[in-house]
């Protein structure tokens, strides 16, 4: 039987010594829709590296994981076991900046630390664990409650658990909020009263709006506040609301100028939003390049090559 749900998607984020921890998150979400989607409305789909990255060059992996995959998701489990991980440009870790760059947008964060024993300990990575641990206890940048866990079993029981007290609470703000910010913003006929709202929510919210109001007769400058709005966050969600608006509208002034904005913002998803379009729709695709839309030429050269082998 077909029913309606709000999709939330929960990134897990964890070093390389974690695997066996991702599992057992991903099963406990499983389970978690198995006895609960249906009568609460909401479905939890697992989001990670490991199955939702693709190969793509032109930024670090961390930048990519950083905007493709957490900018999108609304919930962030983070474990660690005795290793801090790998090093990024801007933090001692990957999974340390994921934490940082997700609660720093006030999204939900579920975090747990292992005091079992490790049989190889690399002194240096479990003092940065146990530094960045006192870090959250002292809320010098980020804070809050984290656990601790005993073993696998103590670890799995936990997820359990903390997974029916989080979406009860999430399932109790829905039903005071009643719509989705999307659809209340949508419904807001004021330009200024709009723009002024939307600064208020994520970027997800900028792009369904745009979205939703494609077909409306809005002012031109809506659109472009509600482009403007969401490039500054995530020019990955602007190059798919982009990509949607191309299969429906590809005159509307959205997508021209939301073409122009995102070439300024990143080569790199401009690059990608050219490749998807050549393969459905090669008049708009020339139409683009005529407007020279894409000026990086290593990505010129990229493009050349993808068009020879996709001819």
């Amino acid at each position: 039987m077909a029913y309606q749900g709000t999709i939330y998607r929960v990134f897990i984020a964890s070093p390389g010594d974690c695997l066996e921890h991702r599992s057992i998150i991903r099963k406990e979400i499983a389970r978690w829709n198995d006895l609960n989607s249906f009568e609460r409305g909401i479905v939890l789909l697992p989001v990670g590296w490991e199955t939702h990255s693709a190969p793509e060059m032109g930024q670090t992996a961390q930048s990519y994981i950083n905007e493709v995959l957490l900018e999108n998701c609304d919930i962030l489990i983070g474990v660690f076991h005795s290793r801090i991980g790998q090093a990024t440009e801007k933090h001692i870790s990957g999974t340390v900046e994921e934490i940082k760059e997700h609660v720093k947008q006030n999204k939900l964060a579920m975090l747990y630390f292992s005091t079992m024993y490790a049989s190889e300990v690399n002194i240096k990575q479990y003092k940065e664990v146990d530094k960045f641990r006192k870090e959250i206890e002292k809320g010098t940048e980020i804070k809050g409650l984290y656990s601790k866990y005993v073993s696998t079993e103590d670890f799995r029981q936990q997820i359990s658990d903390h997974l029916q007290i989080q979406m009860l609470r999430m399932s109790k703000q829905m039903k005071k909020k009643g719509k989705r910010e999307s659809d209340i913003l949508a419904e807001i006929k004021n330009t200024d009263l709009a723009l002024s709202e939307l600064t208020q929510y994520k970027s997800l919210v900028a792009k369904n709006l745009l979205l939703k109001t494609i077909d409306q007769d809005r002012e031109s400058r809506f659109y472009k506040g509600v482009i403007d709005q969401l490039s500054v966050k995530s020019s990955n969600l602007l190059k798919n609301a982009l990509r949607e608006i191309s299969e429906e509208n590809e005159n509307h002034f959205a997508f021209k100028y939301g073409c122009t904005v995102l070439a300024k913002k990143s080569q790199t998803h401009m690059f990608s939003l050219m490749c998807q379009i050549f393969l459905s729709n090669k008049m708009l695709f020339n139409a683009m390049q005529s407007d020279k839309l894409l000026s990086d030429k290593q990505f010129i050269a990229e493009l050349e090559e993808f068009i020879a082998e996709n001819s």
